[in-house]
């Protein structure tokens, strides 16, 4: 998966689990503003780590809620699986 590939699939799944449009997802969005909350982190890094195959670390999201934030921490997860790790 490219970079732009790892934001669509963010990007898709991060509106799936807040039921809202992927149009008003911006780089400084923020998870738990737009409604997320800890079971919805959960759901939202569950479904990315089977979607890019690769574990994306739910502390990763309670560090840096922001769409860009996940985007960079699902990207080094994916390099990191990719790698052997």
């Amino acid at each position: 998966m490219n970079p732009t590939a790892i934001e669509e699939t963010v990007r898709e799944h991060w509106a799936l689990v807040l039921e809202t449009s992927a149009d008003d997802i911006t780089d400084d969005s923020d998870f738990f503003a737009d409604g997320g909350d800890s079971l919805l982190a959960a759901e939202l890094v569950a479904s990315l780590s089977d979607a890019v195959k690769a574990d994306v670390d739910i502390a990763d999201l309670f560090l840096d809620a922001s769409f860009a934030g996940l985007v960079r921490a699902t990207a080094d997860a994916r390099a990191q699986a990719l790698a052997g790790h």
